[in-house]
């Protein structure tokens, strides 16, 4: 998610400088540090924190959120649930069926998924303009973006 992105799914009257991670479990992320380390870098007045969120409680959870939040980062086990939740979804959400990220605005929440292009991008880093064998460990969301990646062009 770019600051440009989010801006434009902002209410222009509205300081959107909350962000946070959610996932159960969630207190190994090191998300909060980095991010933080990136908005100090980049000079934005913003907070990252994580919140440790089930299946079960995410309705409730991102219906509490005040207009403060700007977005939220998924992970396990809740990037269904931020899909169905989404008002909209990027073209690799819908291919999906997951959301890793959602940017709040006054009309809802707008899902993306970043992990598919941040597999594209690594593998392009790597060196790779094919992919004619792959094996993927797993069946959960980020199994299906890496699918999904595979199918990319490299170039």
């Amino acid at each position: 998610m770019t600051a440009t992105t989010a801006e434009a799914v902002s209410a222009p009257s509205v300081t959107r400088n909350s962000l946070e991670v959610w996932g159960d479990p969630i207190a190994h992320s090191l998300s909060p540090r980095l991010h933080a380390a990136a908005y100090r870098e980049l000079g934005l007045p913003w907070s990252y924190g994580r919140r440790r969120v089930d299946e079960a409680s995410f309705p409730a959870e991102l219906a509490s959120l005040g207009a403060e939040f700007r977005g939220l980062s998924l992970t396990y086990p809740l990037k269904g649930v931020a899909y169905d939740a989404a008002v909209t979804r990027d073209r690799f959400a819908t291919l999906t069926g997951a959301v890793n990220t959602l940017v709040m605005s006054v009309d809802g929440s707008h899902g993306y998924n970043t992990d598919v292009a941040g597999l594209v991008a690594d593998l392009r880093d790597h060196g790779a303009s094919t992919v004619e064998r792959a094996r993927i460990v797993g069946a959960g969301a980020t199994a299906t973006s890496a699918l999904v990646a595979l199918a990319e062009p490299l170039r």
